[in-house]
This record gives C-alpha cells, structure tokens and sequence, in this order.
C-alpha cells in the first residue's frame, strides 16, 4: 500500500525560508500605526498620500521641517494629519515661519494628542475640545461616526453676500464639499467661549470670533461629556463646529476636530472625498507632514521603487521564477540519480559491512534533528526580524492592539464598516419629550406676581431654549410636523406672555405705590411723551391698559400653542366646530393671522373692544398649564377693572362703513364718532387704521384727530393688501394725559385686483452703443405713488437695469446702450407685482441707436 513519504528537510527548508521571507518583507515595509503613509490598514494613511498627491500639482511628503522652510508658503498648504508627528511638537519654528511668510496649516486632532499645542505654538486661537461628538439622526453606522452636515456657503442674493461677513476666499477648503464623516470626533472651541457652542449664524460667529466656521454638526449632533454613548437631556443639541480656519499673521490655520477624516477608512467616505480634494486643490504645492514621525519601514523605500517602477518589478519577478525553476530541475536530476542507485545500495551496504536498517534507523535521527535545528533557526531569524521592525518603528514598541476584537474600541476611532446604530430616535424622543414637558408647565404659583420675574428669567435661559429647539427638531425628524411647530413656537409664546404678565404687575406695583405712600416715579418711568408728571396715577393706568392688552392677546396664543404641543400630532390649528359665533363687529384676527381663541375661565369680555371666540376646555399634556394661563389673565383682569373704574373714563367708538370694496387705486374714506358713555364726544384724540396684515412691508398706520363733538374722518388705500377679504382695525389712541380709555372696532375691506400706471422718459434720447442714458418715470396706483416698487428696464428686448422707486413712487435709473442695431429701439419699463394686489404694467419709449 502507497503512501505519502516524510517531507524532506530541504524541501521544509525552502517552504520556510519563503514563509519568512514574505512575513519579513512585509513586517519590514509596511506599517501598523495609525495614519501612517505605510500602512494600509484601515486605520493607515497610504489613501490620504495618493489622494493629494493627485490633486496637487506638486506633492511634498514632508520628512524633515527644512520641508516648510524650502517651500513657497505663499502657494503652499500644509496638512498635519497626526499632530504628534508634525514639525509643531518639536520644530515649532519652522512651521511658525511658514505661517508668518503666508502658508496654510490643516491642524488635525481629538484635543488631546498634541494638537492644542500645535495649534497654540503657531498663534491660532481656536482649540479643540476634546469631549467626544455623537449625532443622533445622521451618522455612519454608529451615533459615533457622526455626519457633519451644514458646510457654509456664500448667501445665494447679492444683497446677502453684501451684508455676510464670509471671505469667499476661505470656502475655498470646502468648495465641493456636502458633509464630513468623522469616527469618535470632537468639536471646536471658539475665542472667547468657555467650551464649544453651536454655531447658528456663520457671519455673526466671524464678526464675534473672527473664526469662519466651515463645517458644522448636524442639527442633532450633541457632546457627549459623560463618556456613556447615551443621550441625556442634559447634552445638547445642536449644529457644533468641526471645521473652521482663521488667519494668522500672513497665513490661515485650518482646524478639523477629528484626524480619522484623513485614515483609509474614511477619507474616500461620505464627503472626505471631496474635502481632501478640496484641500489638495486649494494651493498649487501640497505639503504632507510626516516631518517628526518614526523613520520608514527599512523595505519601504524598496517596495517604493518597485512600486514606482514597473519594469523593475517585473524584472525581479522573472528572475525569481528561473531561479525556482532551475532549483526544480536541478532536485529531479538528483532524484533521478538516487533512484537508480536504488538497486545496488544493498550490495554497497553489504560490502561496506553494514546493514540496510541500521542506516535507515541513522538517517531518520539525522533528519529529525536536521528539522529541528532548521525550525529553531528560523525562529531566531523571525525574531529577530520583528525586533528590528519595532526598533525601526515598523510596529508599536509596547505591540499594542490597534482595534479591539468586538468592533466597538477601535483604537482612538470606530471603523465605519464594524459598528452598528446604537442610536434610537424614538427613545431620544421620549427622554426629550418628558424633561420639556416638565419644564414646559406653567402652575398657578409660577404665575403669580411674587415669582412672574423668576419665571420668566428660567424661560429666558440658554438651557430650556436649547432643550425645546431640540425636541422640536427630533419631533420633525420623527415626522411629527404639526407638533415640532407648535414646540419651536412654544418658548417664544411662553415668553412673550410671561413677560406681559410681568410688565404688568410691576408697573401695578408701581401704580398702586404712586396712590399711596411709595412716592412718584421717576420721568424715566413716566416717559418722554410727557411733558410733566403731574399726573403719574393716570399715566401709569394708560400704561397698564397697554400693557392689559399684551396679556389678554399673549395669553390668548400661548393657549393654542400649549394645546397643539400637548396633544400628540394634533393641529396648531382649532377645529371649525370649536369656534363660537363671532360678534357682529366681525372676526377677530390675532398677530400673524391666528385666531384669537380663549381658554375655557377666561374672561370672555375683552379689553378695548376685543372680538372674541371661545375654545373647547383645556385637554392634552398642558391642560393644567392651558388653566394657569387663563385664571391669570382673570386676575390681571380683575385689577384693572379696578384701575379703570378709579382713573379713567370708558369710551365707544363707531365708524362707517363696516365693509367696503376697493382696489389699490381706491381711496376708502370712513367716518365716525368716539364718545364716552354718557354721549359726551371725546375732542382732539387719536384715530387710527390698523392694517391687517402688519408683516406686508409698506402697510403703514393712517392716522386723523376727532373733532369737538369726536367725529373724525380718515382714508385707507390698500396698496400691499392681497386680494383678498381683509380686516382693518380703527382704534381710538388716547394720550396718556386723557381721562379716556381706548376703543377700537373692526371693519372688513374686499380687496380686488389693480393695474397701476407706470411712465418712463429717456435722457438723452440718442445714443451710441456703450453710452449710458438716464431712464426715469414714475409708478402709481390712482392719484398715489407706490412706494418700494420693483422694476426692470430693457432696450431692445435685453435686461439693462432694475431696481425699486422711492417713497413718492418716482425712480431714475443710469443704463448701458446694448450693442444693438442703429434705429429706434424700444426701451421697456416693467413693474413686478409683489404679495399685493397690484399686477404686472409697463411703459414703453424709444431710444435712437446711433451707429457706431
């Protein structure tokens, strides 16, 4: 029975040698630090070198800091993917000239490898935080490979980029560039902060800073500063900055808070790409700093030029094949020989007087210990290979693990491709949902005068506004758009109620200490509109009735918003069959269009002759707020009943016509009577008409004066209302030296659509092509001019000039002759209609085009 014989010495001997040569080889050409140009690991950096080595038109890999002294700093950028091994740690000089002399440095690093003293030996004043940046809603895999989303961009108007304080220069780093991916990184500390904040307006950062931020988190990016990988409420949320750049001396210093941008894993993902190339492209010269790191693995310059050289690694690709090839041929001659010779080794061991088997039992023990030998000479040989890879920096000196066996620890960074999401948005949502919920309540005792000061400076606080805008983002990334906008609007109804609430019981306080023995306020409290003190009791009441109307209307929209924050999906908002019968002066309309709807315990009698609608009872989350809210509004409104009764005088005011139809070009008078309850007229007081819509630029307030008896007379045109039923307000504004109260009625306004008319003249009236002439004219609605009205001006059918009349309607504007054909040419005024109800119009004249 055949069998396979025992392997040769000779023939274990080469598989061995070819197994070291191979293992030595690689240990003695390759890397395993992390960032290294020779190691092309996932964690290596040979992706970063031939990346920028390829956008640049020149490539510099920096061994020694005379690199940045021989460079033209001037065209040259500088990136430092590791600070320990850049020139700042131990040549800081050579790199502080370069920036001196106008060179750009990319600083990389997690705050606490060095790269804050880099940052600090080369004058720049951003520094890395170092705390650990999660994102729960865009990340890659894992909340710790957060995406950075907001890259900053130039306003996309023209009048945006006039007033942006952005160097366009400085996007040249991110030009391209939709997002940045980094595994375990950090944020940016910006001058003058305690620790890192989140950047909400690039522009007002660079005036506060001078730091133009260039990448930011995403909205749900937060530090996680306990180190447990979880959210809680007290890590914020928020867009943090990642990377920013900031001039020093002649140069720029750009800071990135995460060095795994530029590892193998990463800096080919999700928007590396592009910033990589982005930095490579932003200078002609690319410096590469390796200047302070461990020397090259002793092969690597070999591998290198077998790489760089095809025909050199080819060449020695053949010569080992023949070698091998020869060493084959060469074994079966001999083998064939020692066949042969098989049949008359027994006679020759015969005559030599030595049997068969004691030589067999010899060459076995020859064998044996042949093997032996050549196993533990080739672990010497080994050995002592590996500690030449370390002593030349090959490998960690301490051979310490660069990632953990659970994917999870990967060293300083996750790798991207071995975590999975350990973020639930639904959960984040629920720890959210339940701190804003509790924070968001208002009691009865938070209300109240003694502690309306202390609640509304806890409304005001950073810590709820930021913890309200996050919930408000998680509830729109869950989808819950209804309630993410009533949560957004939330604080800043909260606030503004809570800071009427407070206005008014401090200026009651105020009042009631004038009427007794606290003495009289100061002119400053009384105010400039005065022109004495004499009588402080009935000025502070004008002021309480203004100040009774904020709470009444504040009240009033906090109300609707605490209703659709608390009920889950529900509308911001009210059902039609919640909605009483109006009253017969027509619907009440609260600012910014809402519907003004009160709170069940209310009072249903407004002040200053307030439309009313009233609501379904308290229900959701805040119905216990939604009744604090509404029992003090009864209380403001039980005092100033009192007030009124002891200072002033009540007053009605009626006016006609309640509706009326009209188009921009219409006057709409309207007459009417102000006059206290015993039928006196109230003499010489305010009358004015209110515009529905305040937003609308240009719907400014009409004013007129009653007469002796307290008639009064006043006109409306409707230039920027919409075309559309509108409601106007006509309020009596009593001085705060009357004895009157305010009134105020509301009357409806159709508006329908109206063509103004636009005229254009041309200074001079000839012309070459090139020569500029002056086109003016003027556009108006009936006997008025409208004001702030858009226009364009063509000749000859092309685009020469636009731009918007003055506060008479008249414009004049200063255009080119377009190359154009000699003759007449029309020169056309256009006027572009806005949100109004004023449509399109042009005018027409001609220009003669000389030739030329």
């Amino acid at each position: 029975m055949g069998g396979l014989g025992p392997i040769s010495p000779r023939i274990l001997l080469a598989g061995l040698l070819v197994v070291a040569a191979v293992a030595v080889g690689a240990g003695l050409s390759l890397s395993v630090r992390p960032l290294d140009p020779h190691n092309h690991e996932w964690d290596g950096g040979s992706a970063l070198e031939a990346q920028l080595s390829d956008e640049a038109d020149e490539f510099v890999l920096a061994r020694s800091p005379a690199a940045y002294r021989e460079a033209n700093a001037s065209s040259t950028i500088a990136v430092a993917p590791t600070p320990a091994w850049s020139a700042g740690e131990g040549n800081a000089t050579a790199v502080q000239e370069f920036v001196e002399r106008g060179g750009t440095v990319v600083v990389a690093g997690e705050g606490g490898d060095g790269a804050n003293e880099l940052l600090s030996d080369l004058g720049a004043k951003v520094r890395i935080d170092g705390t650990p940046l999660r994102d729960v809603n865009h990340y890659d895999g894992s909340g710790a490979v957060p995406r950075a989303t907001a890259v900053t961009r130039l306003p996309s108007t023209e009048a945006g980029r006039e007033r942006s304080a952005i160097d366009p220069s400085t996007l040249e780093y991110v030009s391209g560039v939709s997002r940045v991916t980094l595994s375990r990184g950090s944020m940016l500390e910006l001058p003058g902060d305690e620790r890192p904040t989140a950047v909400r307006n690039v522009s007002r950062t660079i005036r506060r800073t001078g730091v133009t931020v260039l990448v930011r988190s995403s909205p749900f990016a937060y530090p996680d500063r306990d180190g447990d990988g979880q959210f809680n409420v007290s890590e914020r949320l928020g867009t943090y900055p990642v990377v920013a750049v900031e001039s020093v001396d002649k140069g720029r210093v750009v800071t990135v808070s995460d060095t795994s941008v530029f590892t193998n894993a990463l800096v080919d993902r999700d928007g590396n790409a592009d910033f990589v190339h982005a930095l490579g492209a932003s200078e002609r010269t690319v410096l590469l700093d390796y200047s302070t790191a461990p020397a090259a693995p002793p092969l690597a310059p070999a591998v290198a030029a077998v790489g760089v050289y095809p025909l050199l690694g080819g060449g020695l690709a053949l010569v080992g094949v023949a070698l091998l090839g020869l060493w084959l041929l060469r074994r079966r001659e001999v083998g064939s020989g020692a066949g042969a010779g098989s049949s008359t080794g027994n006679s020759v061991g015969a005559v030599a007087g030595v049997s068969g088997r004691p030589l067999t039992r010899s060459m076995a023990r020859l064998r044996a210990a042949e093997t032996r030998t050549l196993v533990a000479g080739l672990v010497v040989v080994c050995a002592a290979a590996v500690g030449g890879a370390v002593a030349t920096g090959a490998v960690p000196a301490d051979a310490s693990p660069v990632g953990g066996a659970d994917g999870d620890e990967q060293g300083p960074h996750f790798r991207p491709s071995e975590v999975t999401t350990d973020v639930n948005l639904t959960d984040v949502e629920r720890r959210l949902g339940v701190a804003v919920e509790e924070r968001a309540a208002l009691d009865e005792r938070a209300l109240s005068g003694d502690r309306v000061a202390e609640t509304r400076t806890r409304l005001n606080g950073s810590a709820y506004r930021s913890l309200v805008r996050g919930y408000a983002r998680v509830l729109d990334a869950r989808g819950a758009d209804n309630r993410s906008v009533a949560f957004e609007r939330l604080r800043a109804d909260q606030v503004a109620f809570v800071g009427a609430l407070d206005d008014y019981w401090t200026t009651l306080e105020r009042y009631r200490g004038v009427t007794g023995e606290a003495g009289e306020p100061t002119p400053d409290e009384v105010g400039p509109e005065n022109e004495s003190v004499a009588n402080p009791e009935r000025y502070l009441a004008h002021r309480l009735e203004r100040q009774w109307r904020a709470v009444d209307r504040t009240a009033t929209e906090v109300a609707v918003t605490y209703r659709a924050a608390g009920v889950g999906g529900a509308n911001a908002t009210v059902a039609a069959d919640a909605n009483a019968t109006v009253a017969a002066s027509g619907n009440a309309t609260g600012s910014a269009g809402r519907n003004v709807i009160r709170p069940a315990g209310g009072n249903v009698t407004a002040p200053a002759g307030r439309n009313t609608t009233e609501v379904l009872e308290p229900a959701g989350t805040f119905a216990d707020s939604i009744r604090a809210v509404a029992a003090a509004r009864e209380s403001v409104n039980e005092s100033q009943r009192t007030v009124r009764a002891d200072e002033l005088v009540t007053t009605t005011l009626t006016v006609s016509p309640r509706t009326a139809t009209a188009s921009p070009a219409d006057l709409v008078t309207y007459t009417g009577r102000v006059h206290a309850a015993n039928g006196t007229g109230v003499s010489n007081g305010t009358v004015r008409i209110v515009p529905g819509n305040r937003t609308v630029t240009g719907n400014r307030t009409v004013t007129t004066r009653t007469d002796e008896s307290g008639r009064f007379t006043v006109s409306y045109r409707p230039l920027y209302l919409p075309a559309e039923p509108t409601a106007l307000a006509v309020e009596y504004v009593p001085s705060n030296s009357s004895a009157f109260v305010g009134s105020r009625a509301v009357v409806n306004l159709s508006v329908r659509s109206g063509e103004p008319t636009v005229s254009a003249t041309v200074d001079p009236g000839a012309a070459s092509t090139g020569n500029e002439v002056t086109v003016s004219g003027a556009v108006r609605a009936g006997e008025a001019g409208v004001p702030a009205a858009r226009y364009v001006v063509t000749v000859g059918g092309r685009v020469v000039g636009h731009g918007v009349t003055d506060a008479s309607g008249r414009y004049e504007t200063v255009v080119t002759v377009p190359d154009l054909p000699a003759g007449d040419r029309t020169v056309r005024v256009s006027f572009v209609p806005g949100v109004h109800a004023l449509v399109a119009a042009d005018a027409e004249t001609t220009v003669r085009v000389r030739a030329s």
